[in-house]
């Protein structure tokens, strides 16, 4: 049974340990739509409701916006104060994920008005880019409605049915390049034609936890699920009547295992994330699916793909396509997105860290030599220190054995 734990904001949101209740778990739904053609680009809008206990309890509730364009897609997801448990509105205003080439972006736009006396002099854009196909919806929410919507492309091009664990809340394991979990898909025709009408992800016999000093540990989980188990599914309930291959709703269920459990089957839903979209329309598909989102200026009601916010204002970004010597990620300050690895601003800010990272390590190096040679001369001199301790303590003691003796025979003297 994995726990899981992701910062939110300024506090932290952790999956709570599920009770003992046995849920039904049917790896299937009965909604069976009429064969169509997705829509190549369209936005779609609704929200985003997240659970962690078996309750179902909803912890958060966020608008989103989503635009997808051939194997481009643009998504925005508000935060509301109200519909937030954990304090994440008082941190965050909204977010900003999109691919661009072979990355996946990430803005997070802090809530200016809420850090008091800052707000002036705040930046208020920070932004992640990562290399890869898949976004991390830690915090953003992002992992049902990417699967639901954008993930066409990225599936097609797998050749096996194995994927790394997307829905993780943890940035660390979500980091982890040889974590995978077998899927089965199941689509409302016998073609495959359209999205998957249900996905069930399973872990194949190997957990992942925390280890004491950073990183993880790999470990089998206990029987009756050491040879695997129902991970997590995905369900679509509904479609829109006027374009049945769009899920309307949909829901991405977690699973763990039951103590005492009999089978593998037996298991609990302890959290996961349920959508509902309002509405649709259709956008006039691209004819260069590599087009970039950022290089579409309209904004999205003139049917095009809208643009990151992070243009014209300025912006901390965190490239980690770009390692300094450190290796930590390369940041740097930009009032203009995203800019590419040969840019050459970026370069310039990429020698200048390494230099500071150069001069950083030369100044460690004296010191960490120094601390290394005293571990050696105190492990070389510990024996020395023992015998030491024997010849000199043998001495002490037989002089204190001599005055305990002189003493002894002093008072014997006197009292005779």
């Amino acid at each position: 049974m994995l726990g899981l734990k992701q910062k939110s904001g300024l506090r932290s949101l952790i999956w709570v340990a599920c009770l003992a209740l046995q849920l039904p778990v049917q790896a299937g739904v009965a909604f069976e739509p009429p064969r169509t053609n997705d829509p190549l680009a369209f936005t779609v809008s609704g929200v985003i409701r997240f659970y962690s206990d078996p309750s179902k309890r909803i912890r958060s509730q966020r608008s989103f916006e989503m635009s997808v364009n051939n194997c481009r897609w643009f998504a925005r997801i508000n935060l509301n104060g109200a519909g937030e448990t954990e304090g994440a509105s008082d941190v965050w205003d909204h977010f900003e994920v999109y691919n661009q080439d072979d990355a996946i972006v990430s803005v997070a736009v802090i809530n200016a008005l809420n850090i008091t006396n800052r707000a002036g002099n705040l930046i208020t854009n920070q932004v992640t880019v990562s290399r890869g196909h898949i976004p991390f919806g830690g915090v953003n929410h992002i992992t049902p409605i990417w699967l639901a919507y954008a993930s066409s492309c990225f599936r097609q091009q797998l050749h096996e049915n194995r994927m790394k664990r997307f829905y993780t809340l943890s940035a660390t394991e979500f980091s982890l390049t040889n974590y995978f979990v077998r899927f089965e898909s199941r689509w409302h025709t016998s073609e495959q034609d359209g999205p998957p009408v249900a996905m069930s992800f399973y872990n194949e016999g190997r957990i992942v936890i925390p280890a004491p000093n950073g990183g993880f540990i790999e470990r089998s989980p206990l029987p009756p699920y050491s040879g695997g188990y129902l991970d997590a599914l995905y369900e679509v309930s509904d479609y829109f009547s006027d374009a049945p291959a769009l899920p309307k709703r949909l829901a991405l269920h977690f699973f763990s295992g039951v103590p005492g459990a009999v089978t593998n089957t037996q298991l609990l839903n302890c959290g996961g994330y349920e959508v509902e979209s309002f509405s649709w329309q259709r956008m006039a598909p691209r004819s260069d699916p590599l087009a970039a989102a950022h290089e579409i200026s309209a904004p999205a009601p003139n049917n095009q793909m809208p643009e990151p916010s992070i243009l014209g204002k300025p912006a901390v970004v965190y490239d980690s396509r770009i390692p300094v010597t450190d290796g930590s990620a390369l940041h740097y300050l930009s009032t203009d997105g995203v800019k590419a690895t040969n840019d050459l601003a970026v370069q310039r800010a990429l020698a200048t860290r390494n230099a500071i990272a150069a001069r950083k390590s030369q100044t460690q190096a004296p010191a960490k030599r120094a601390f290394i040679l005293g571990i050696i001369a105190a492990t070389a001199l510990t024996p020395l220190f023992f015998l030491a301790r024997r010849y000199f303590g043998a001495k002490t003691q037989l002089k204190l054995t001599q005055i305990s003796r002189r003493y002894r025979g002093n008072v014997v003297a006197t009292n005779e």
